[in-house]
């Protein structure tokens, strides 16, 4: 049967992806090639949590977090604002989160349990079989013990690299700015200045941790520092928003990003010290916005 010939075939080529990749870290070469935290985190046979969406789907995180939050508002219409069930829609077929899942309701009780099984199914259920193979193929070349006291973030640098010097110049080539808060074109233009002098003074490593933040990768998108034009592909897009909560207090959230899309979101903070500390303290240590 072809479906299963095609199969078959899906299998054969993950498992020589895992070869390859093994292959490279064995021999130390590095390649342009930039994985999701989950998917490397399933590499290293590490534990995958629901908050590792924010480096797959960043809307479909945030959203998630909205509904964890209004879950512990009395003032909000949980069932109303949340009608939902156990399942995920593929196409035009429904997959049930759970066995006999399908007509279970999302309420306040169980809405921790019902992100967290939606987000594996994201990151891991519907795309098991492919990354079993990857991974088999890995271990086929790499030794499990290797990559045992490897992060996800390690696994990235190992691949991709990341000992190349960071110019600014190269930076501002990729970096581009959007706008989505209610700022003047004043305030959106100092903000940009802030952010271009604390870059200046970051050092290599930070740099690099900026890149991988936005990115997955700590060397500049391929493109960067030659004659040929951008890409959209290539660009690194930062995303200015709101500054103020739903209270209206100065946001005390930390930059979020998607790796996937290269887009950083960084709320529009009263002063370049606070953005300094947040962009900061959101690069060093990989986190997202009040996980």
């Amino acid at each position: 049967d072809s479906r299963h010939t095609n199969k078959g075939g899906q299998r054969d080529a993950f498992l020589a992806l895992g070869r390859f990749l093994g292959l490279c870290l064995w021999f130390n070469h590095e390649i342009p090639l930039t994985f999701s935290r989950h998917v490397a985190k399933f590499m290293l046979g590490r534990e995958i949590a629901w908050h590792d969406l924010a480096f797959y789907n960043a809307q479909l995180y945030q959203g998630f977090k909205h509904m964890l939050l209004a879950a512990r508002d009395a003032d909000v219409d949980f069932a109303n604002d949340y009608p939902c069930n156990f399942e995920v829609m593929v196409g035009t077929k429904s997959v049930e989160l759970a066995a006999g899942s399908r007509d279970r309701v999302v309420d306040r009780d169980n809405v921790h349990e019902y992100v967290r099984l939606y987000a594996r199914y994201m990151m891991e259920g519907c795309v098991m079989d492919e990354l079993t193979a990857m991974r088999e193929g890995l271990l086929q070349i790499i030794p499990k013990d290797f990559l045992s006291g490897l992060t996800a973030e390690d696994f990235q640098l190992l691949l991709s690299g990341g000992t190349t010097k960071v110019d600014l110049a190269n930076l501002t080539q990729c970096i581009s700015f959007e706008n989505s808060s209610s700022a003047s074109d004043d305030d959106f233009a100092r903000f940009q200045v802030w952010f271009w002098k604390i870059v200046n003074k970051m050092t290599t490593e930070q740099r690099q941790q900026l890149l991988y933040f936005a990115t997955g990768s700590a060397s500049l998108p391929s493109g960067v520092a030659d004659d040929h034009p951008l890409g959209d592909s290539s660009r690194i897009r930062i995303d200015v928003v709101n500054g103020r909560d739903s209270a209206g207090n100065a946001s005390q959230a930390l930059p979020t990003a998607s790796t996937c899309g290269q887009r950083i979101v960084i709320p529009l903070y009263e002063s370049k010290r606070q953005l300094r500390r947040k962009l900061l303290q959101a690069i060093e240590c990989q986190s997202y916005a009040n996980m």
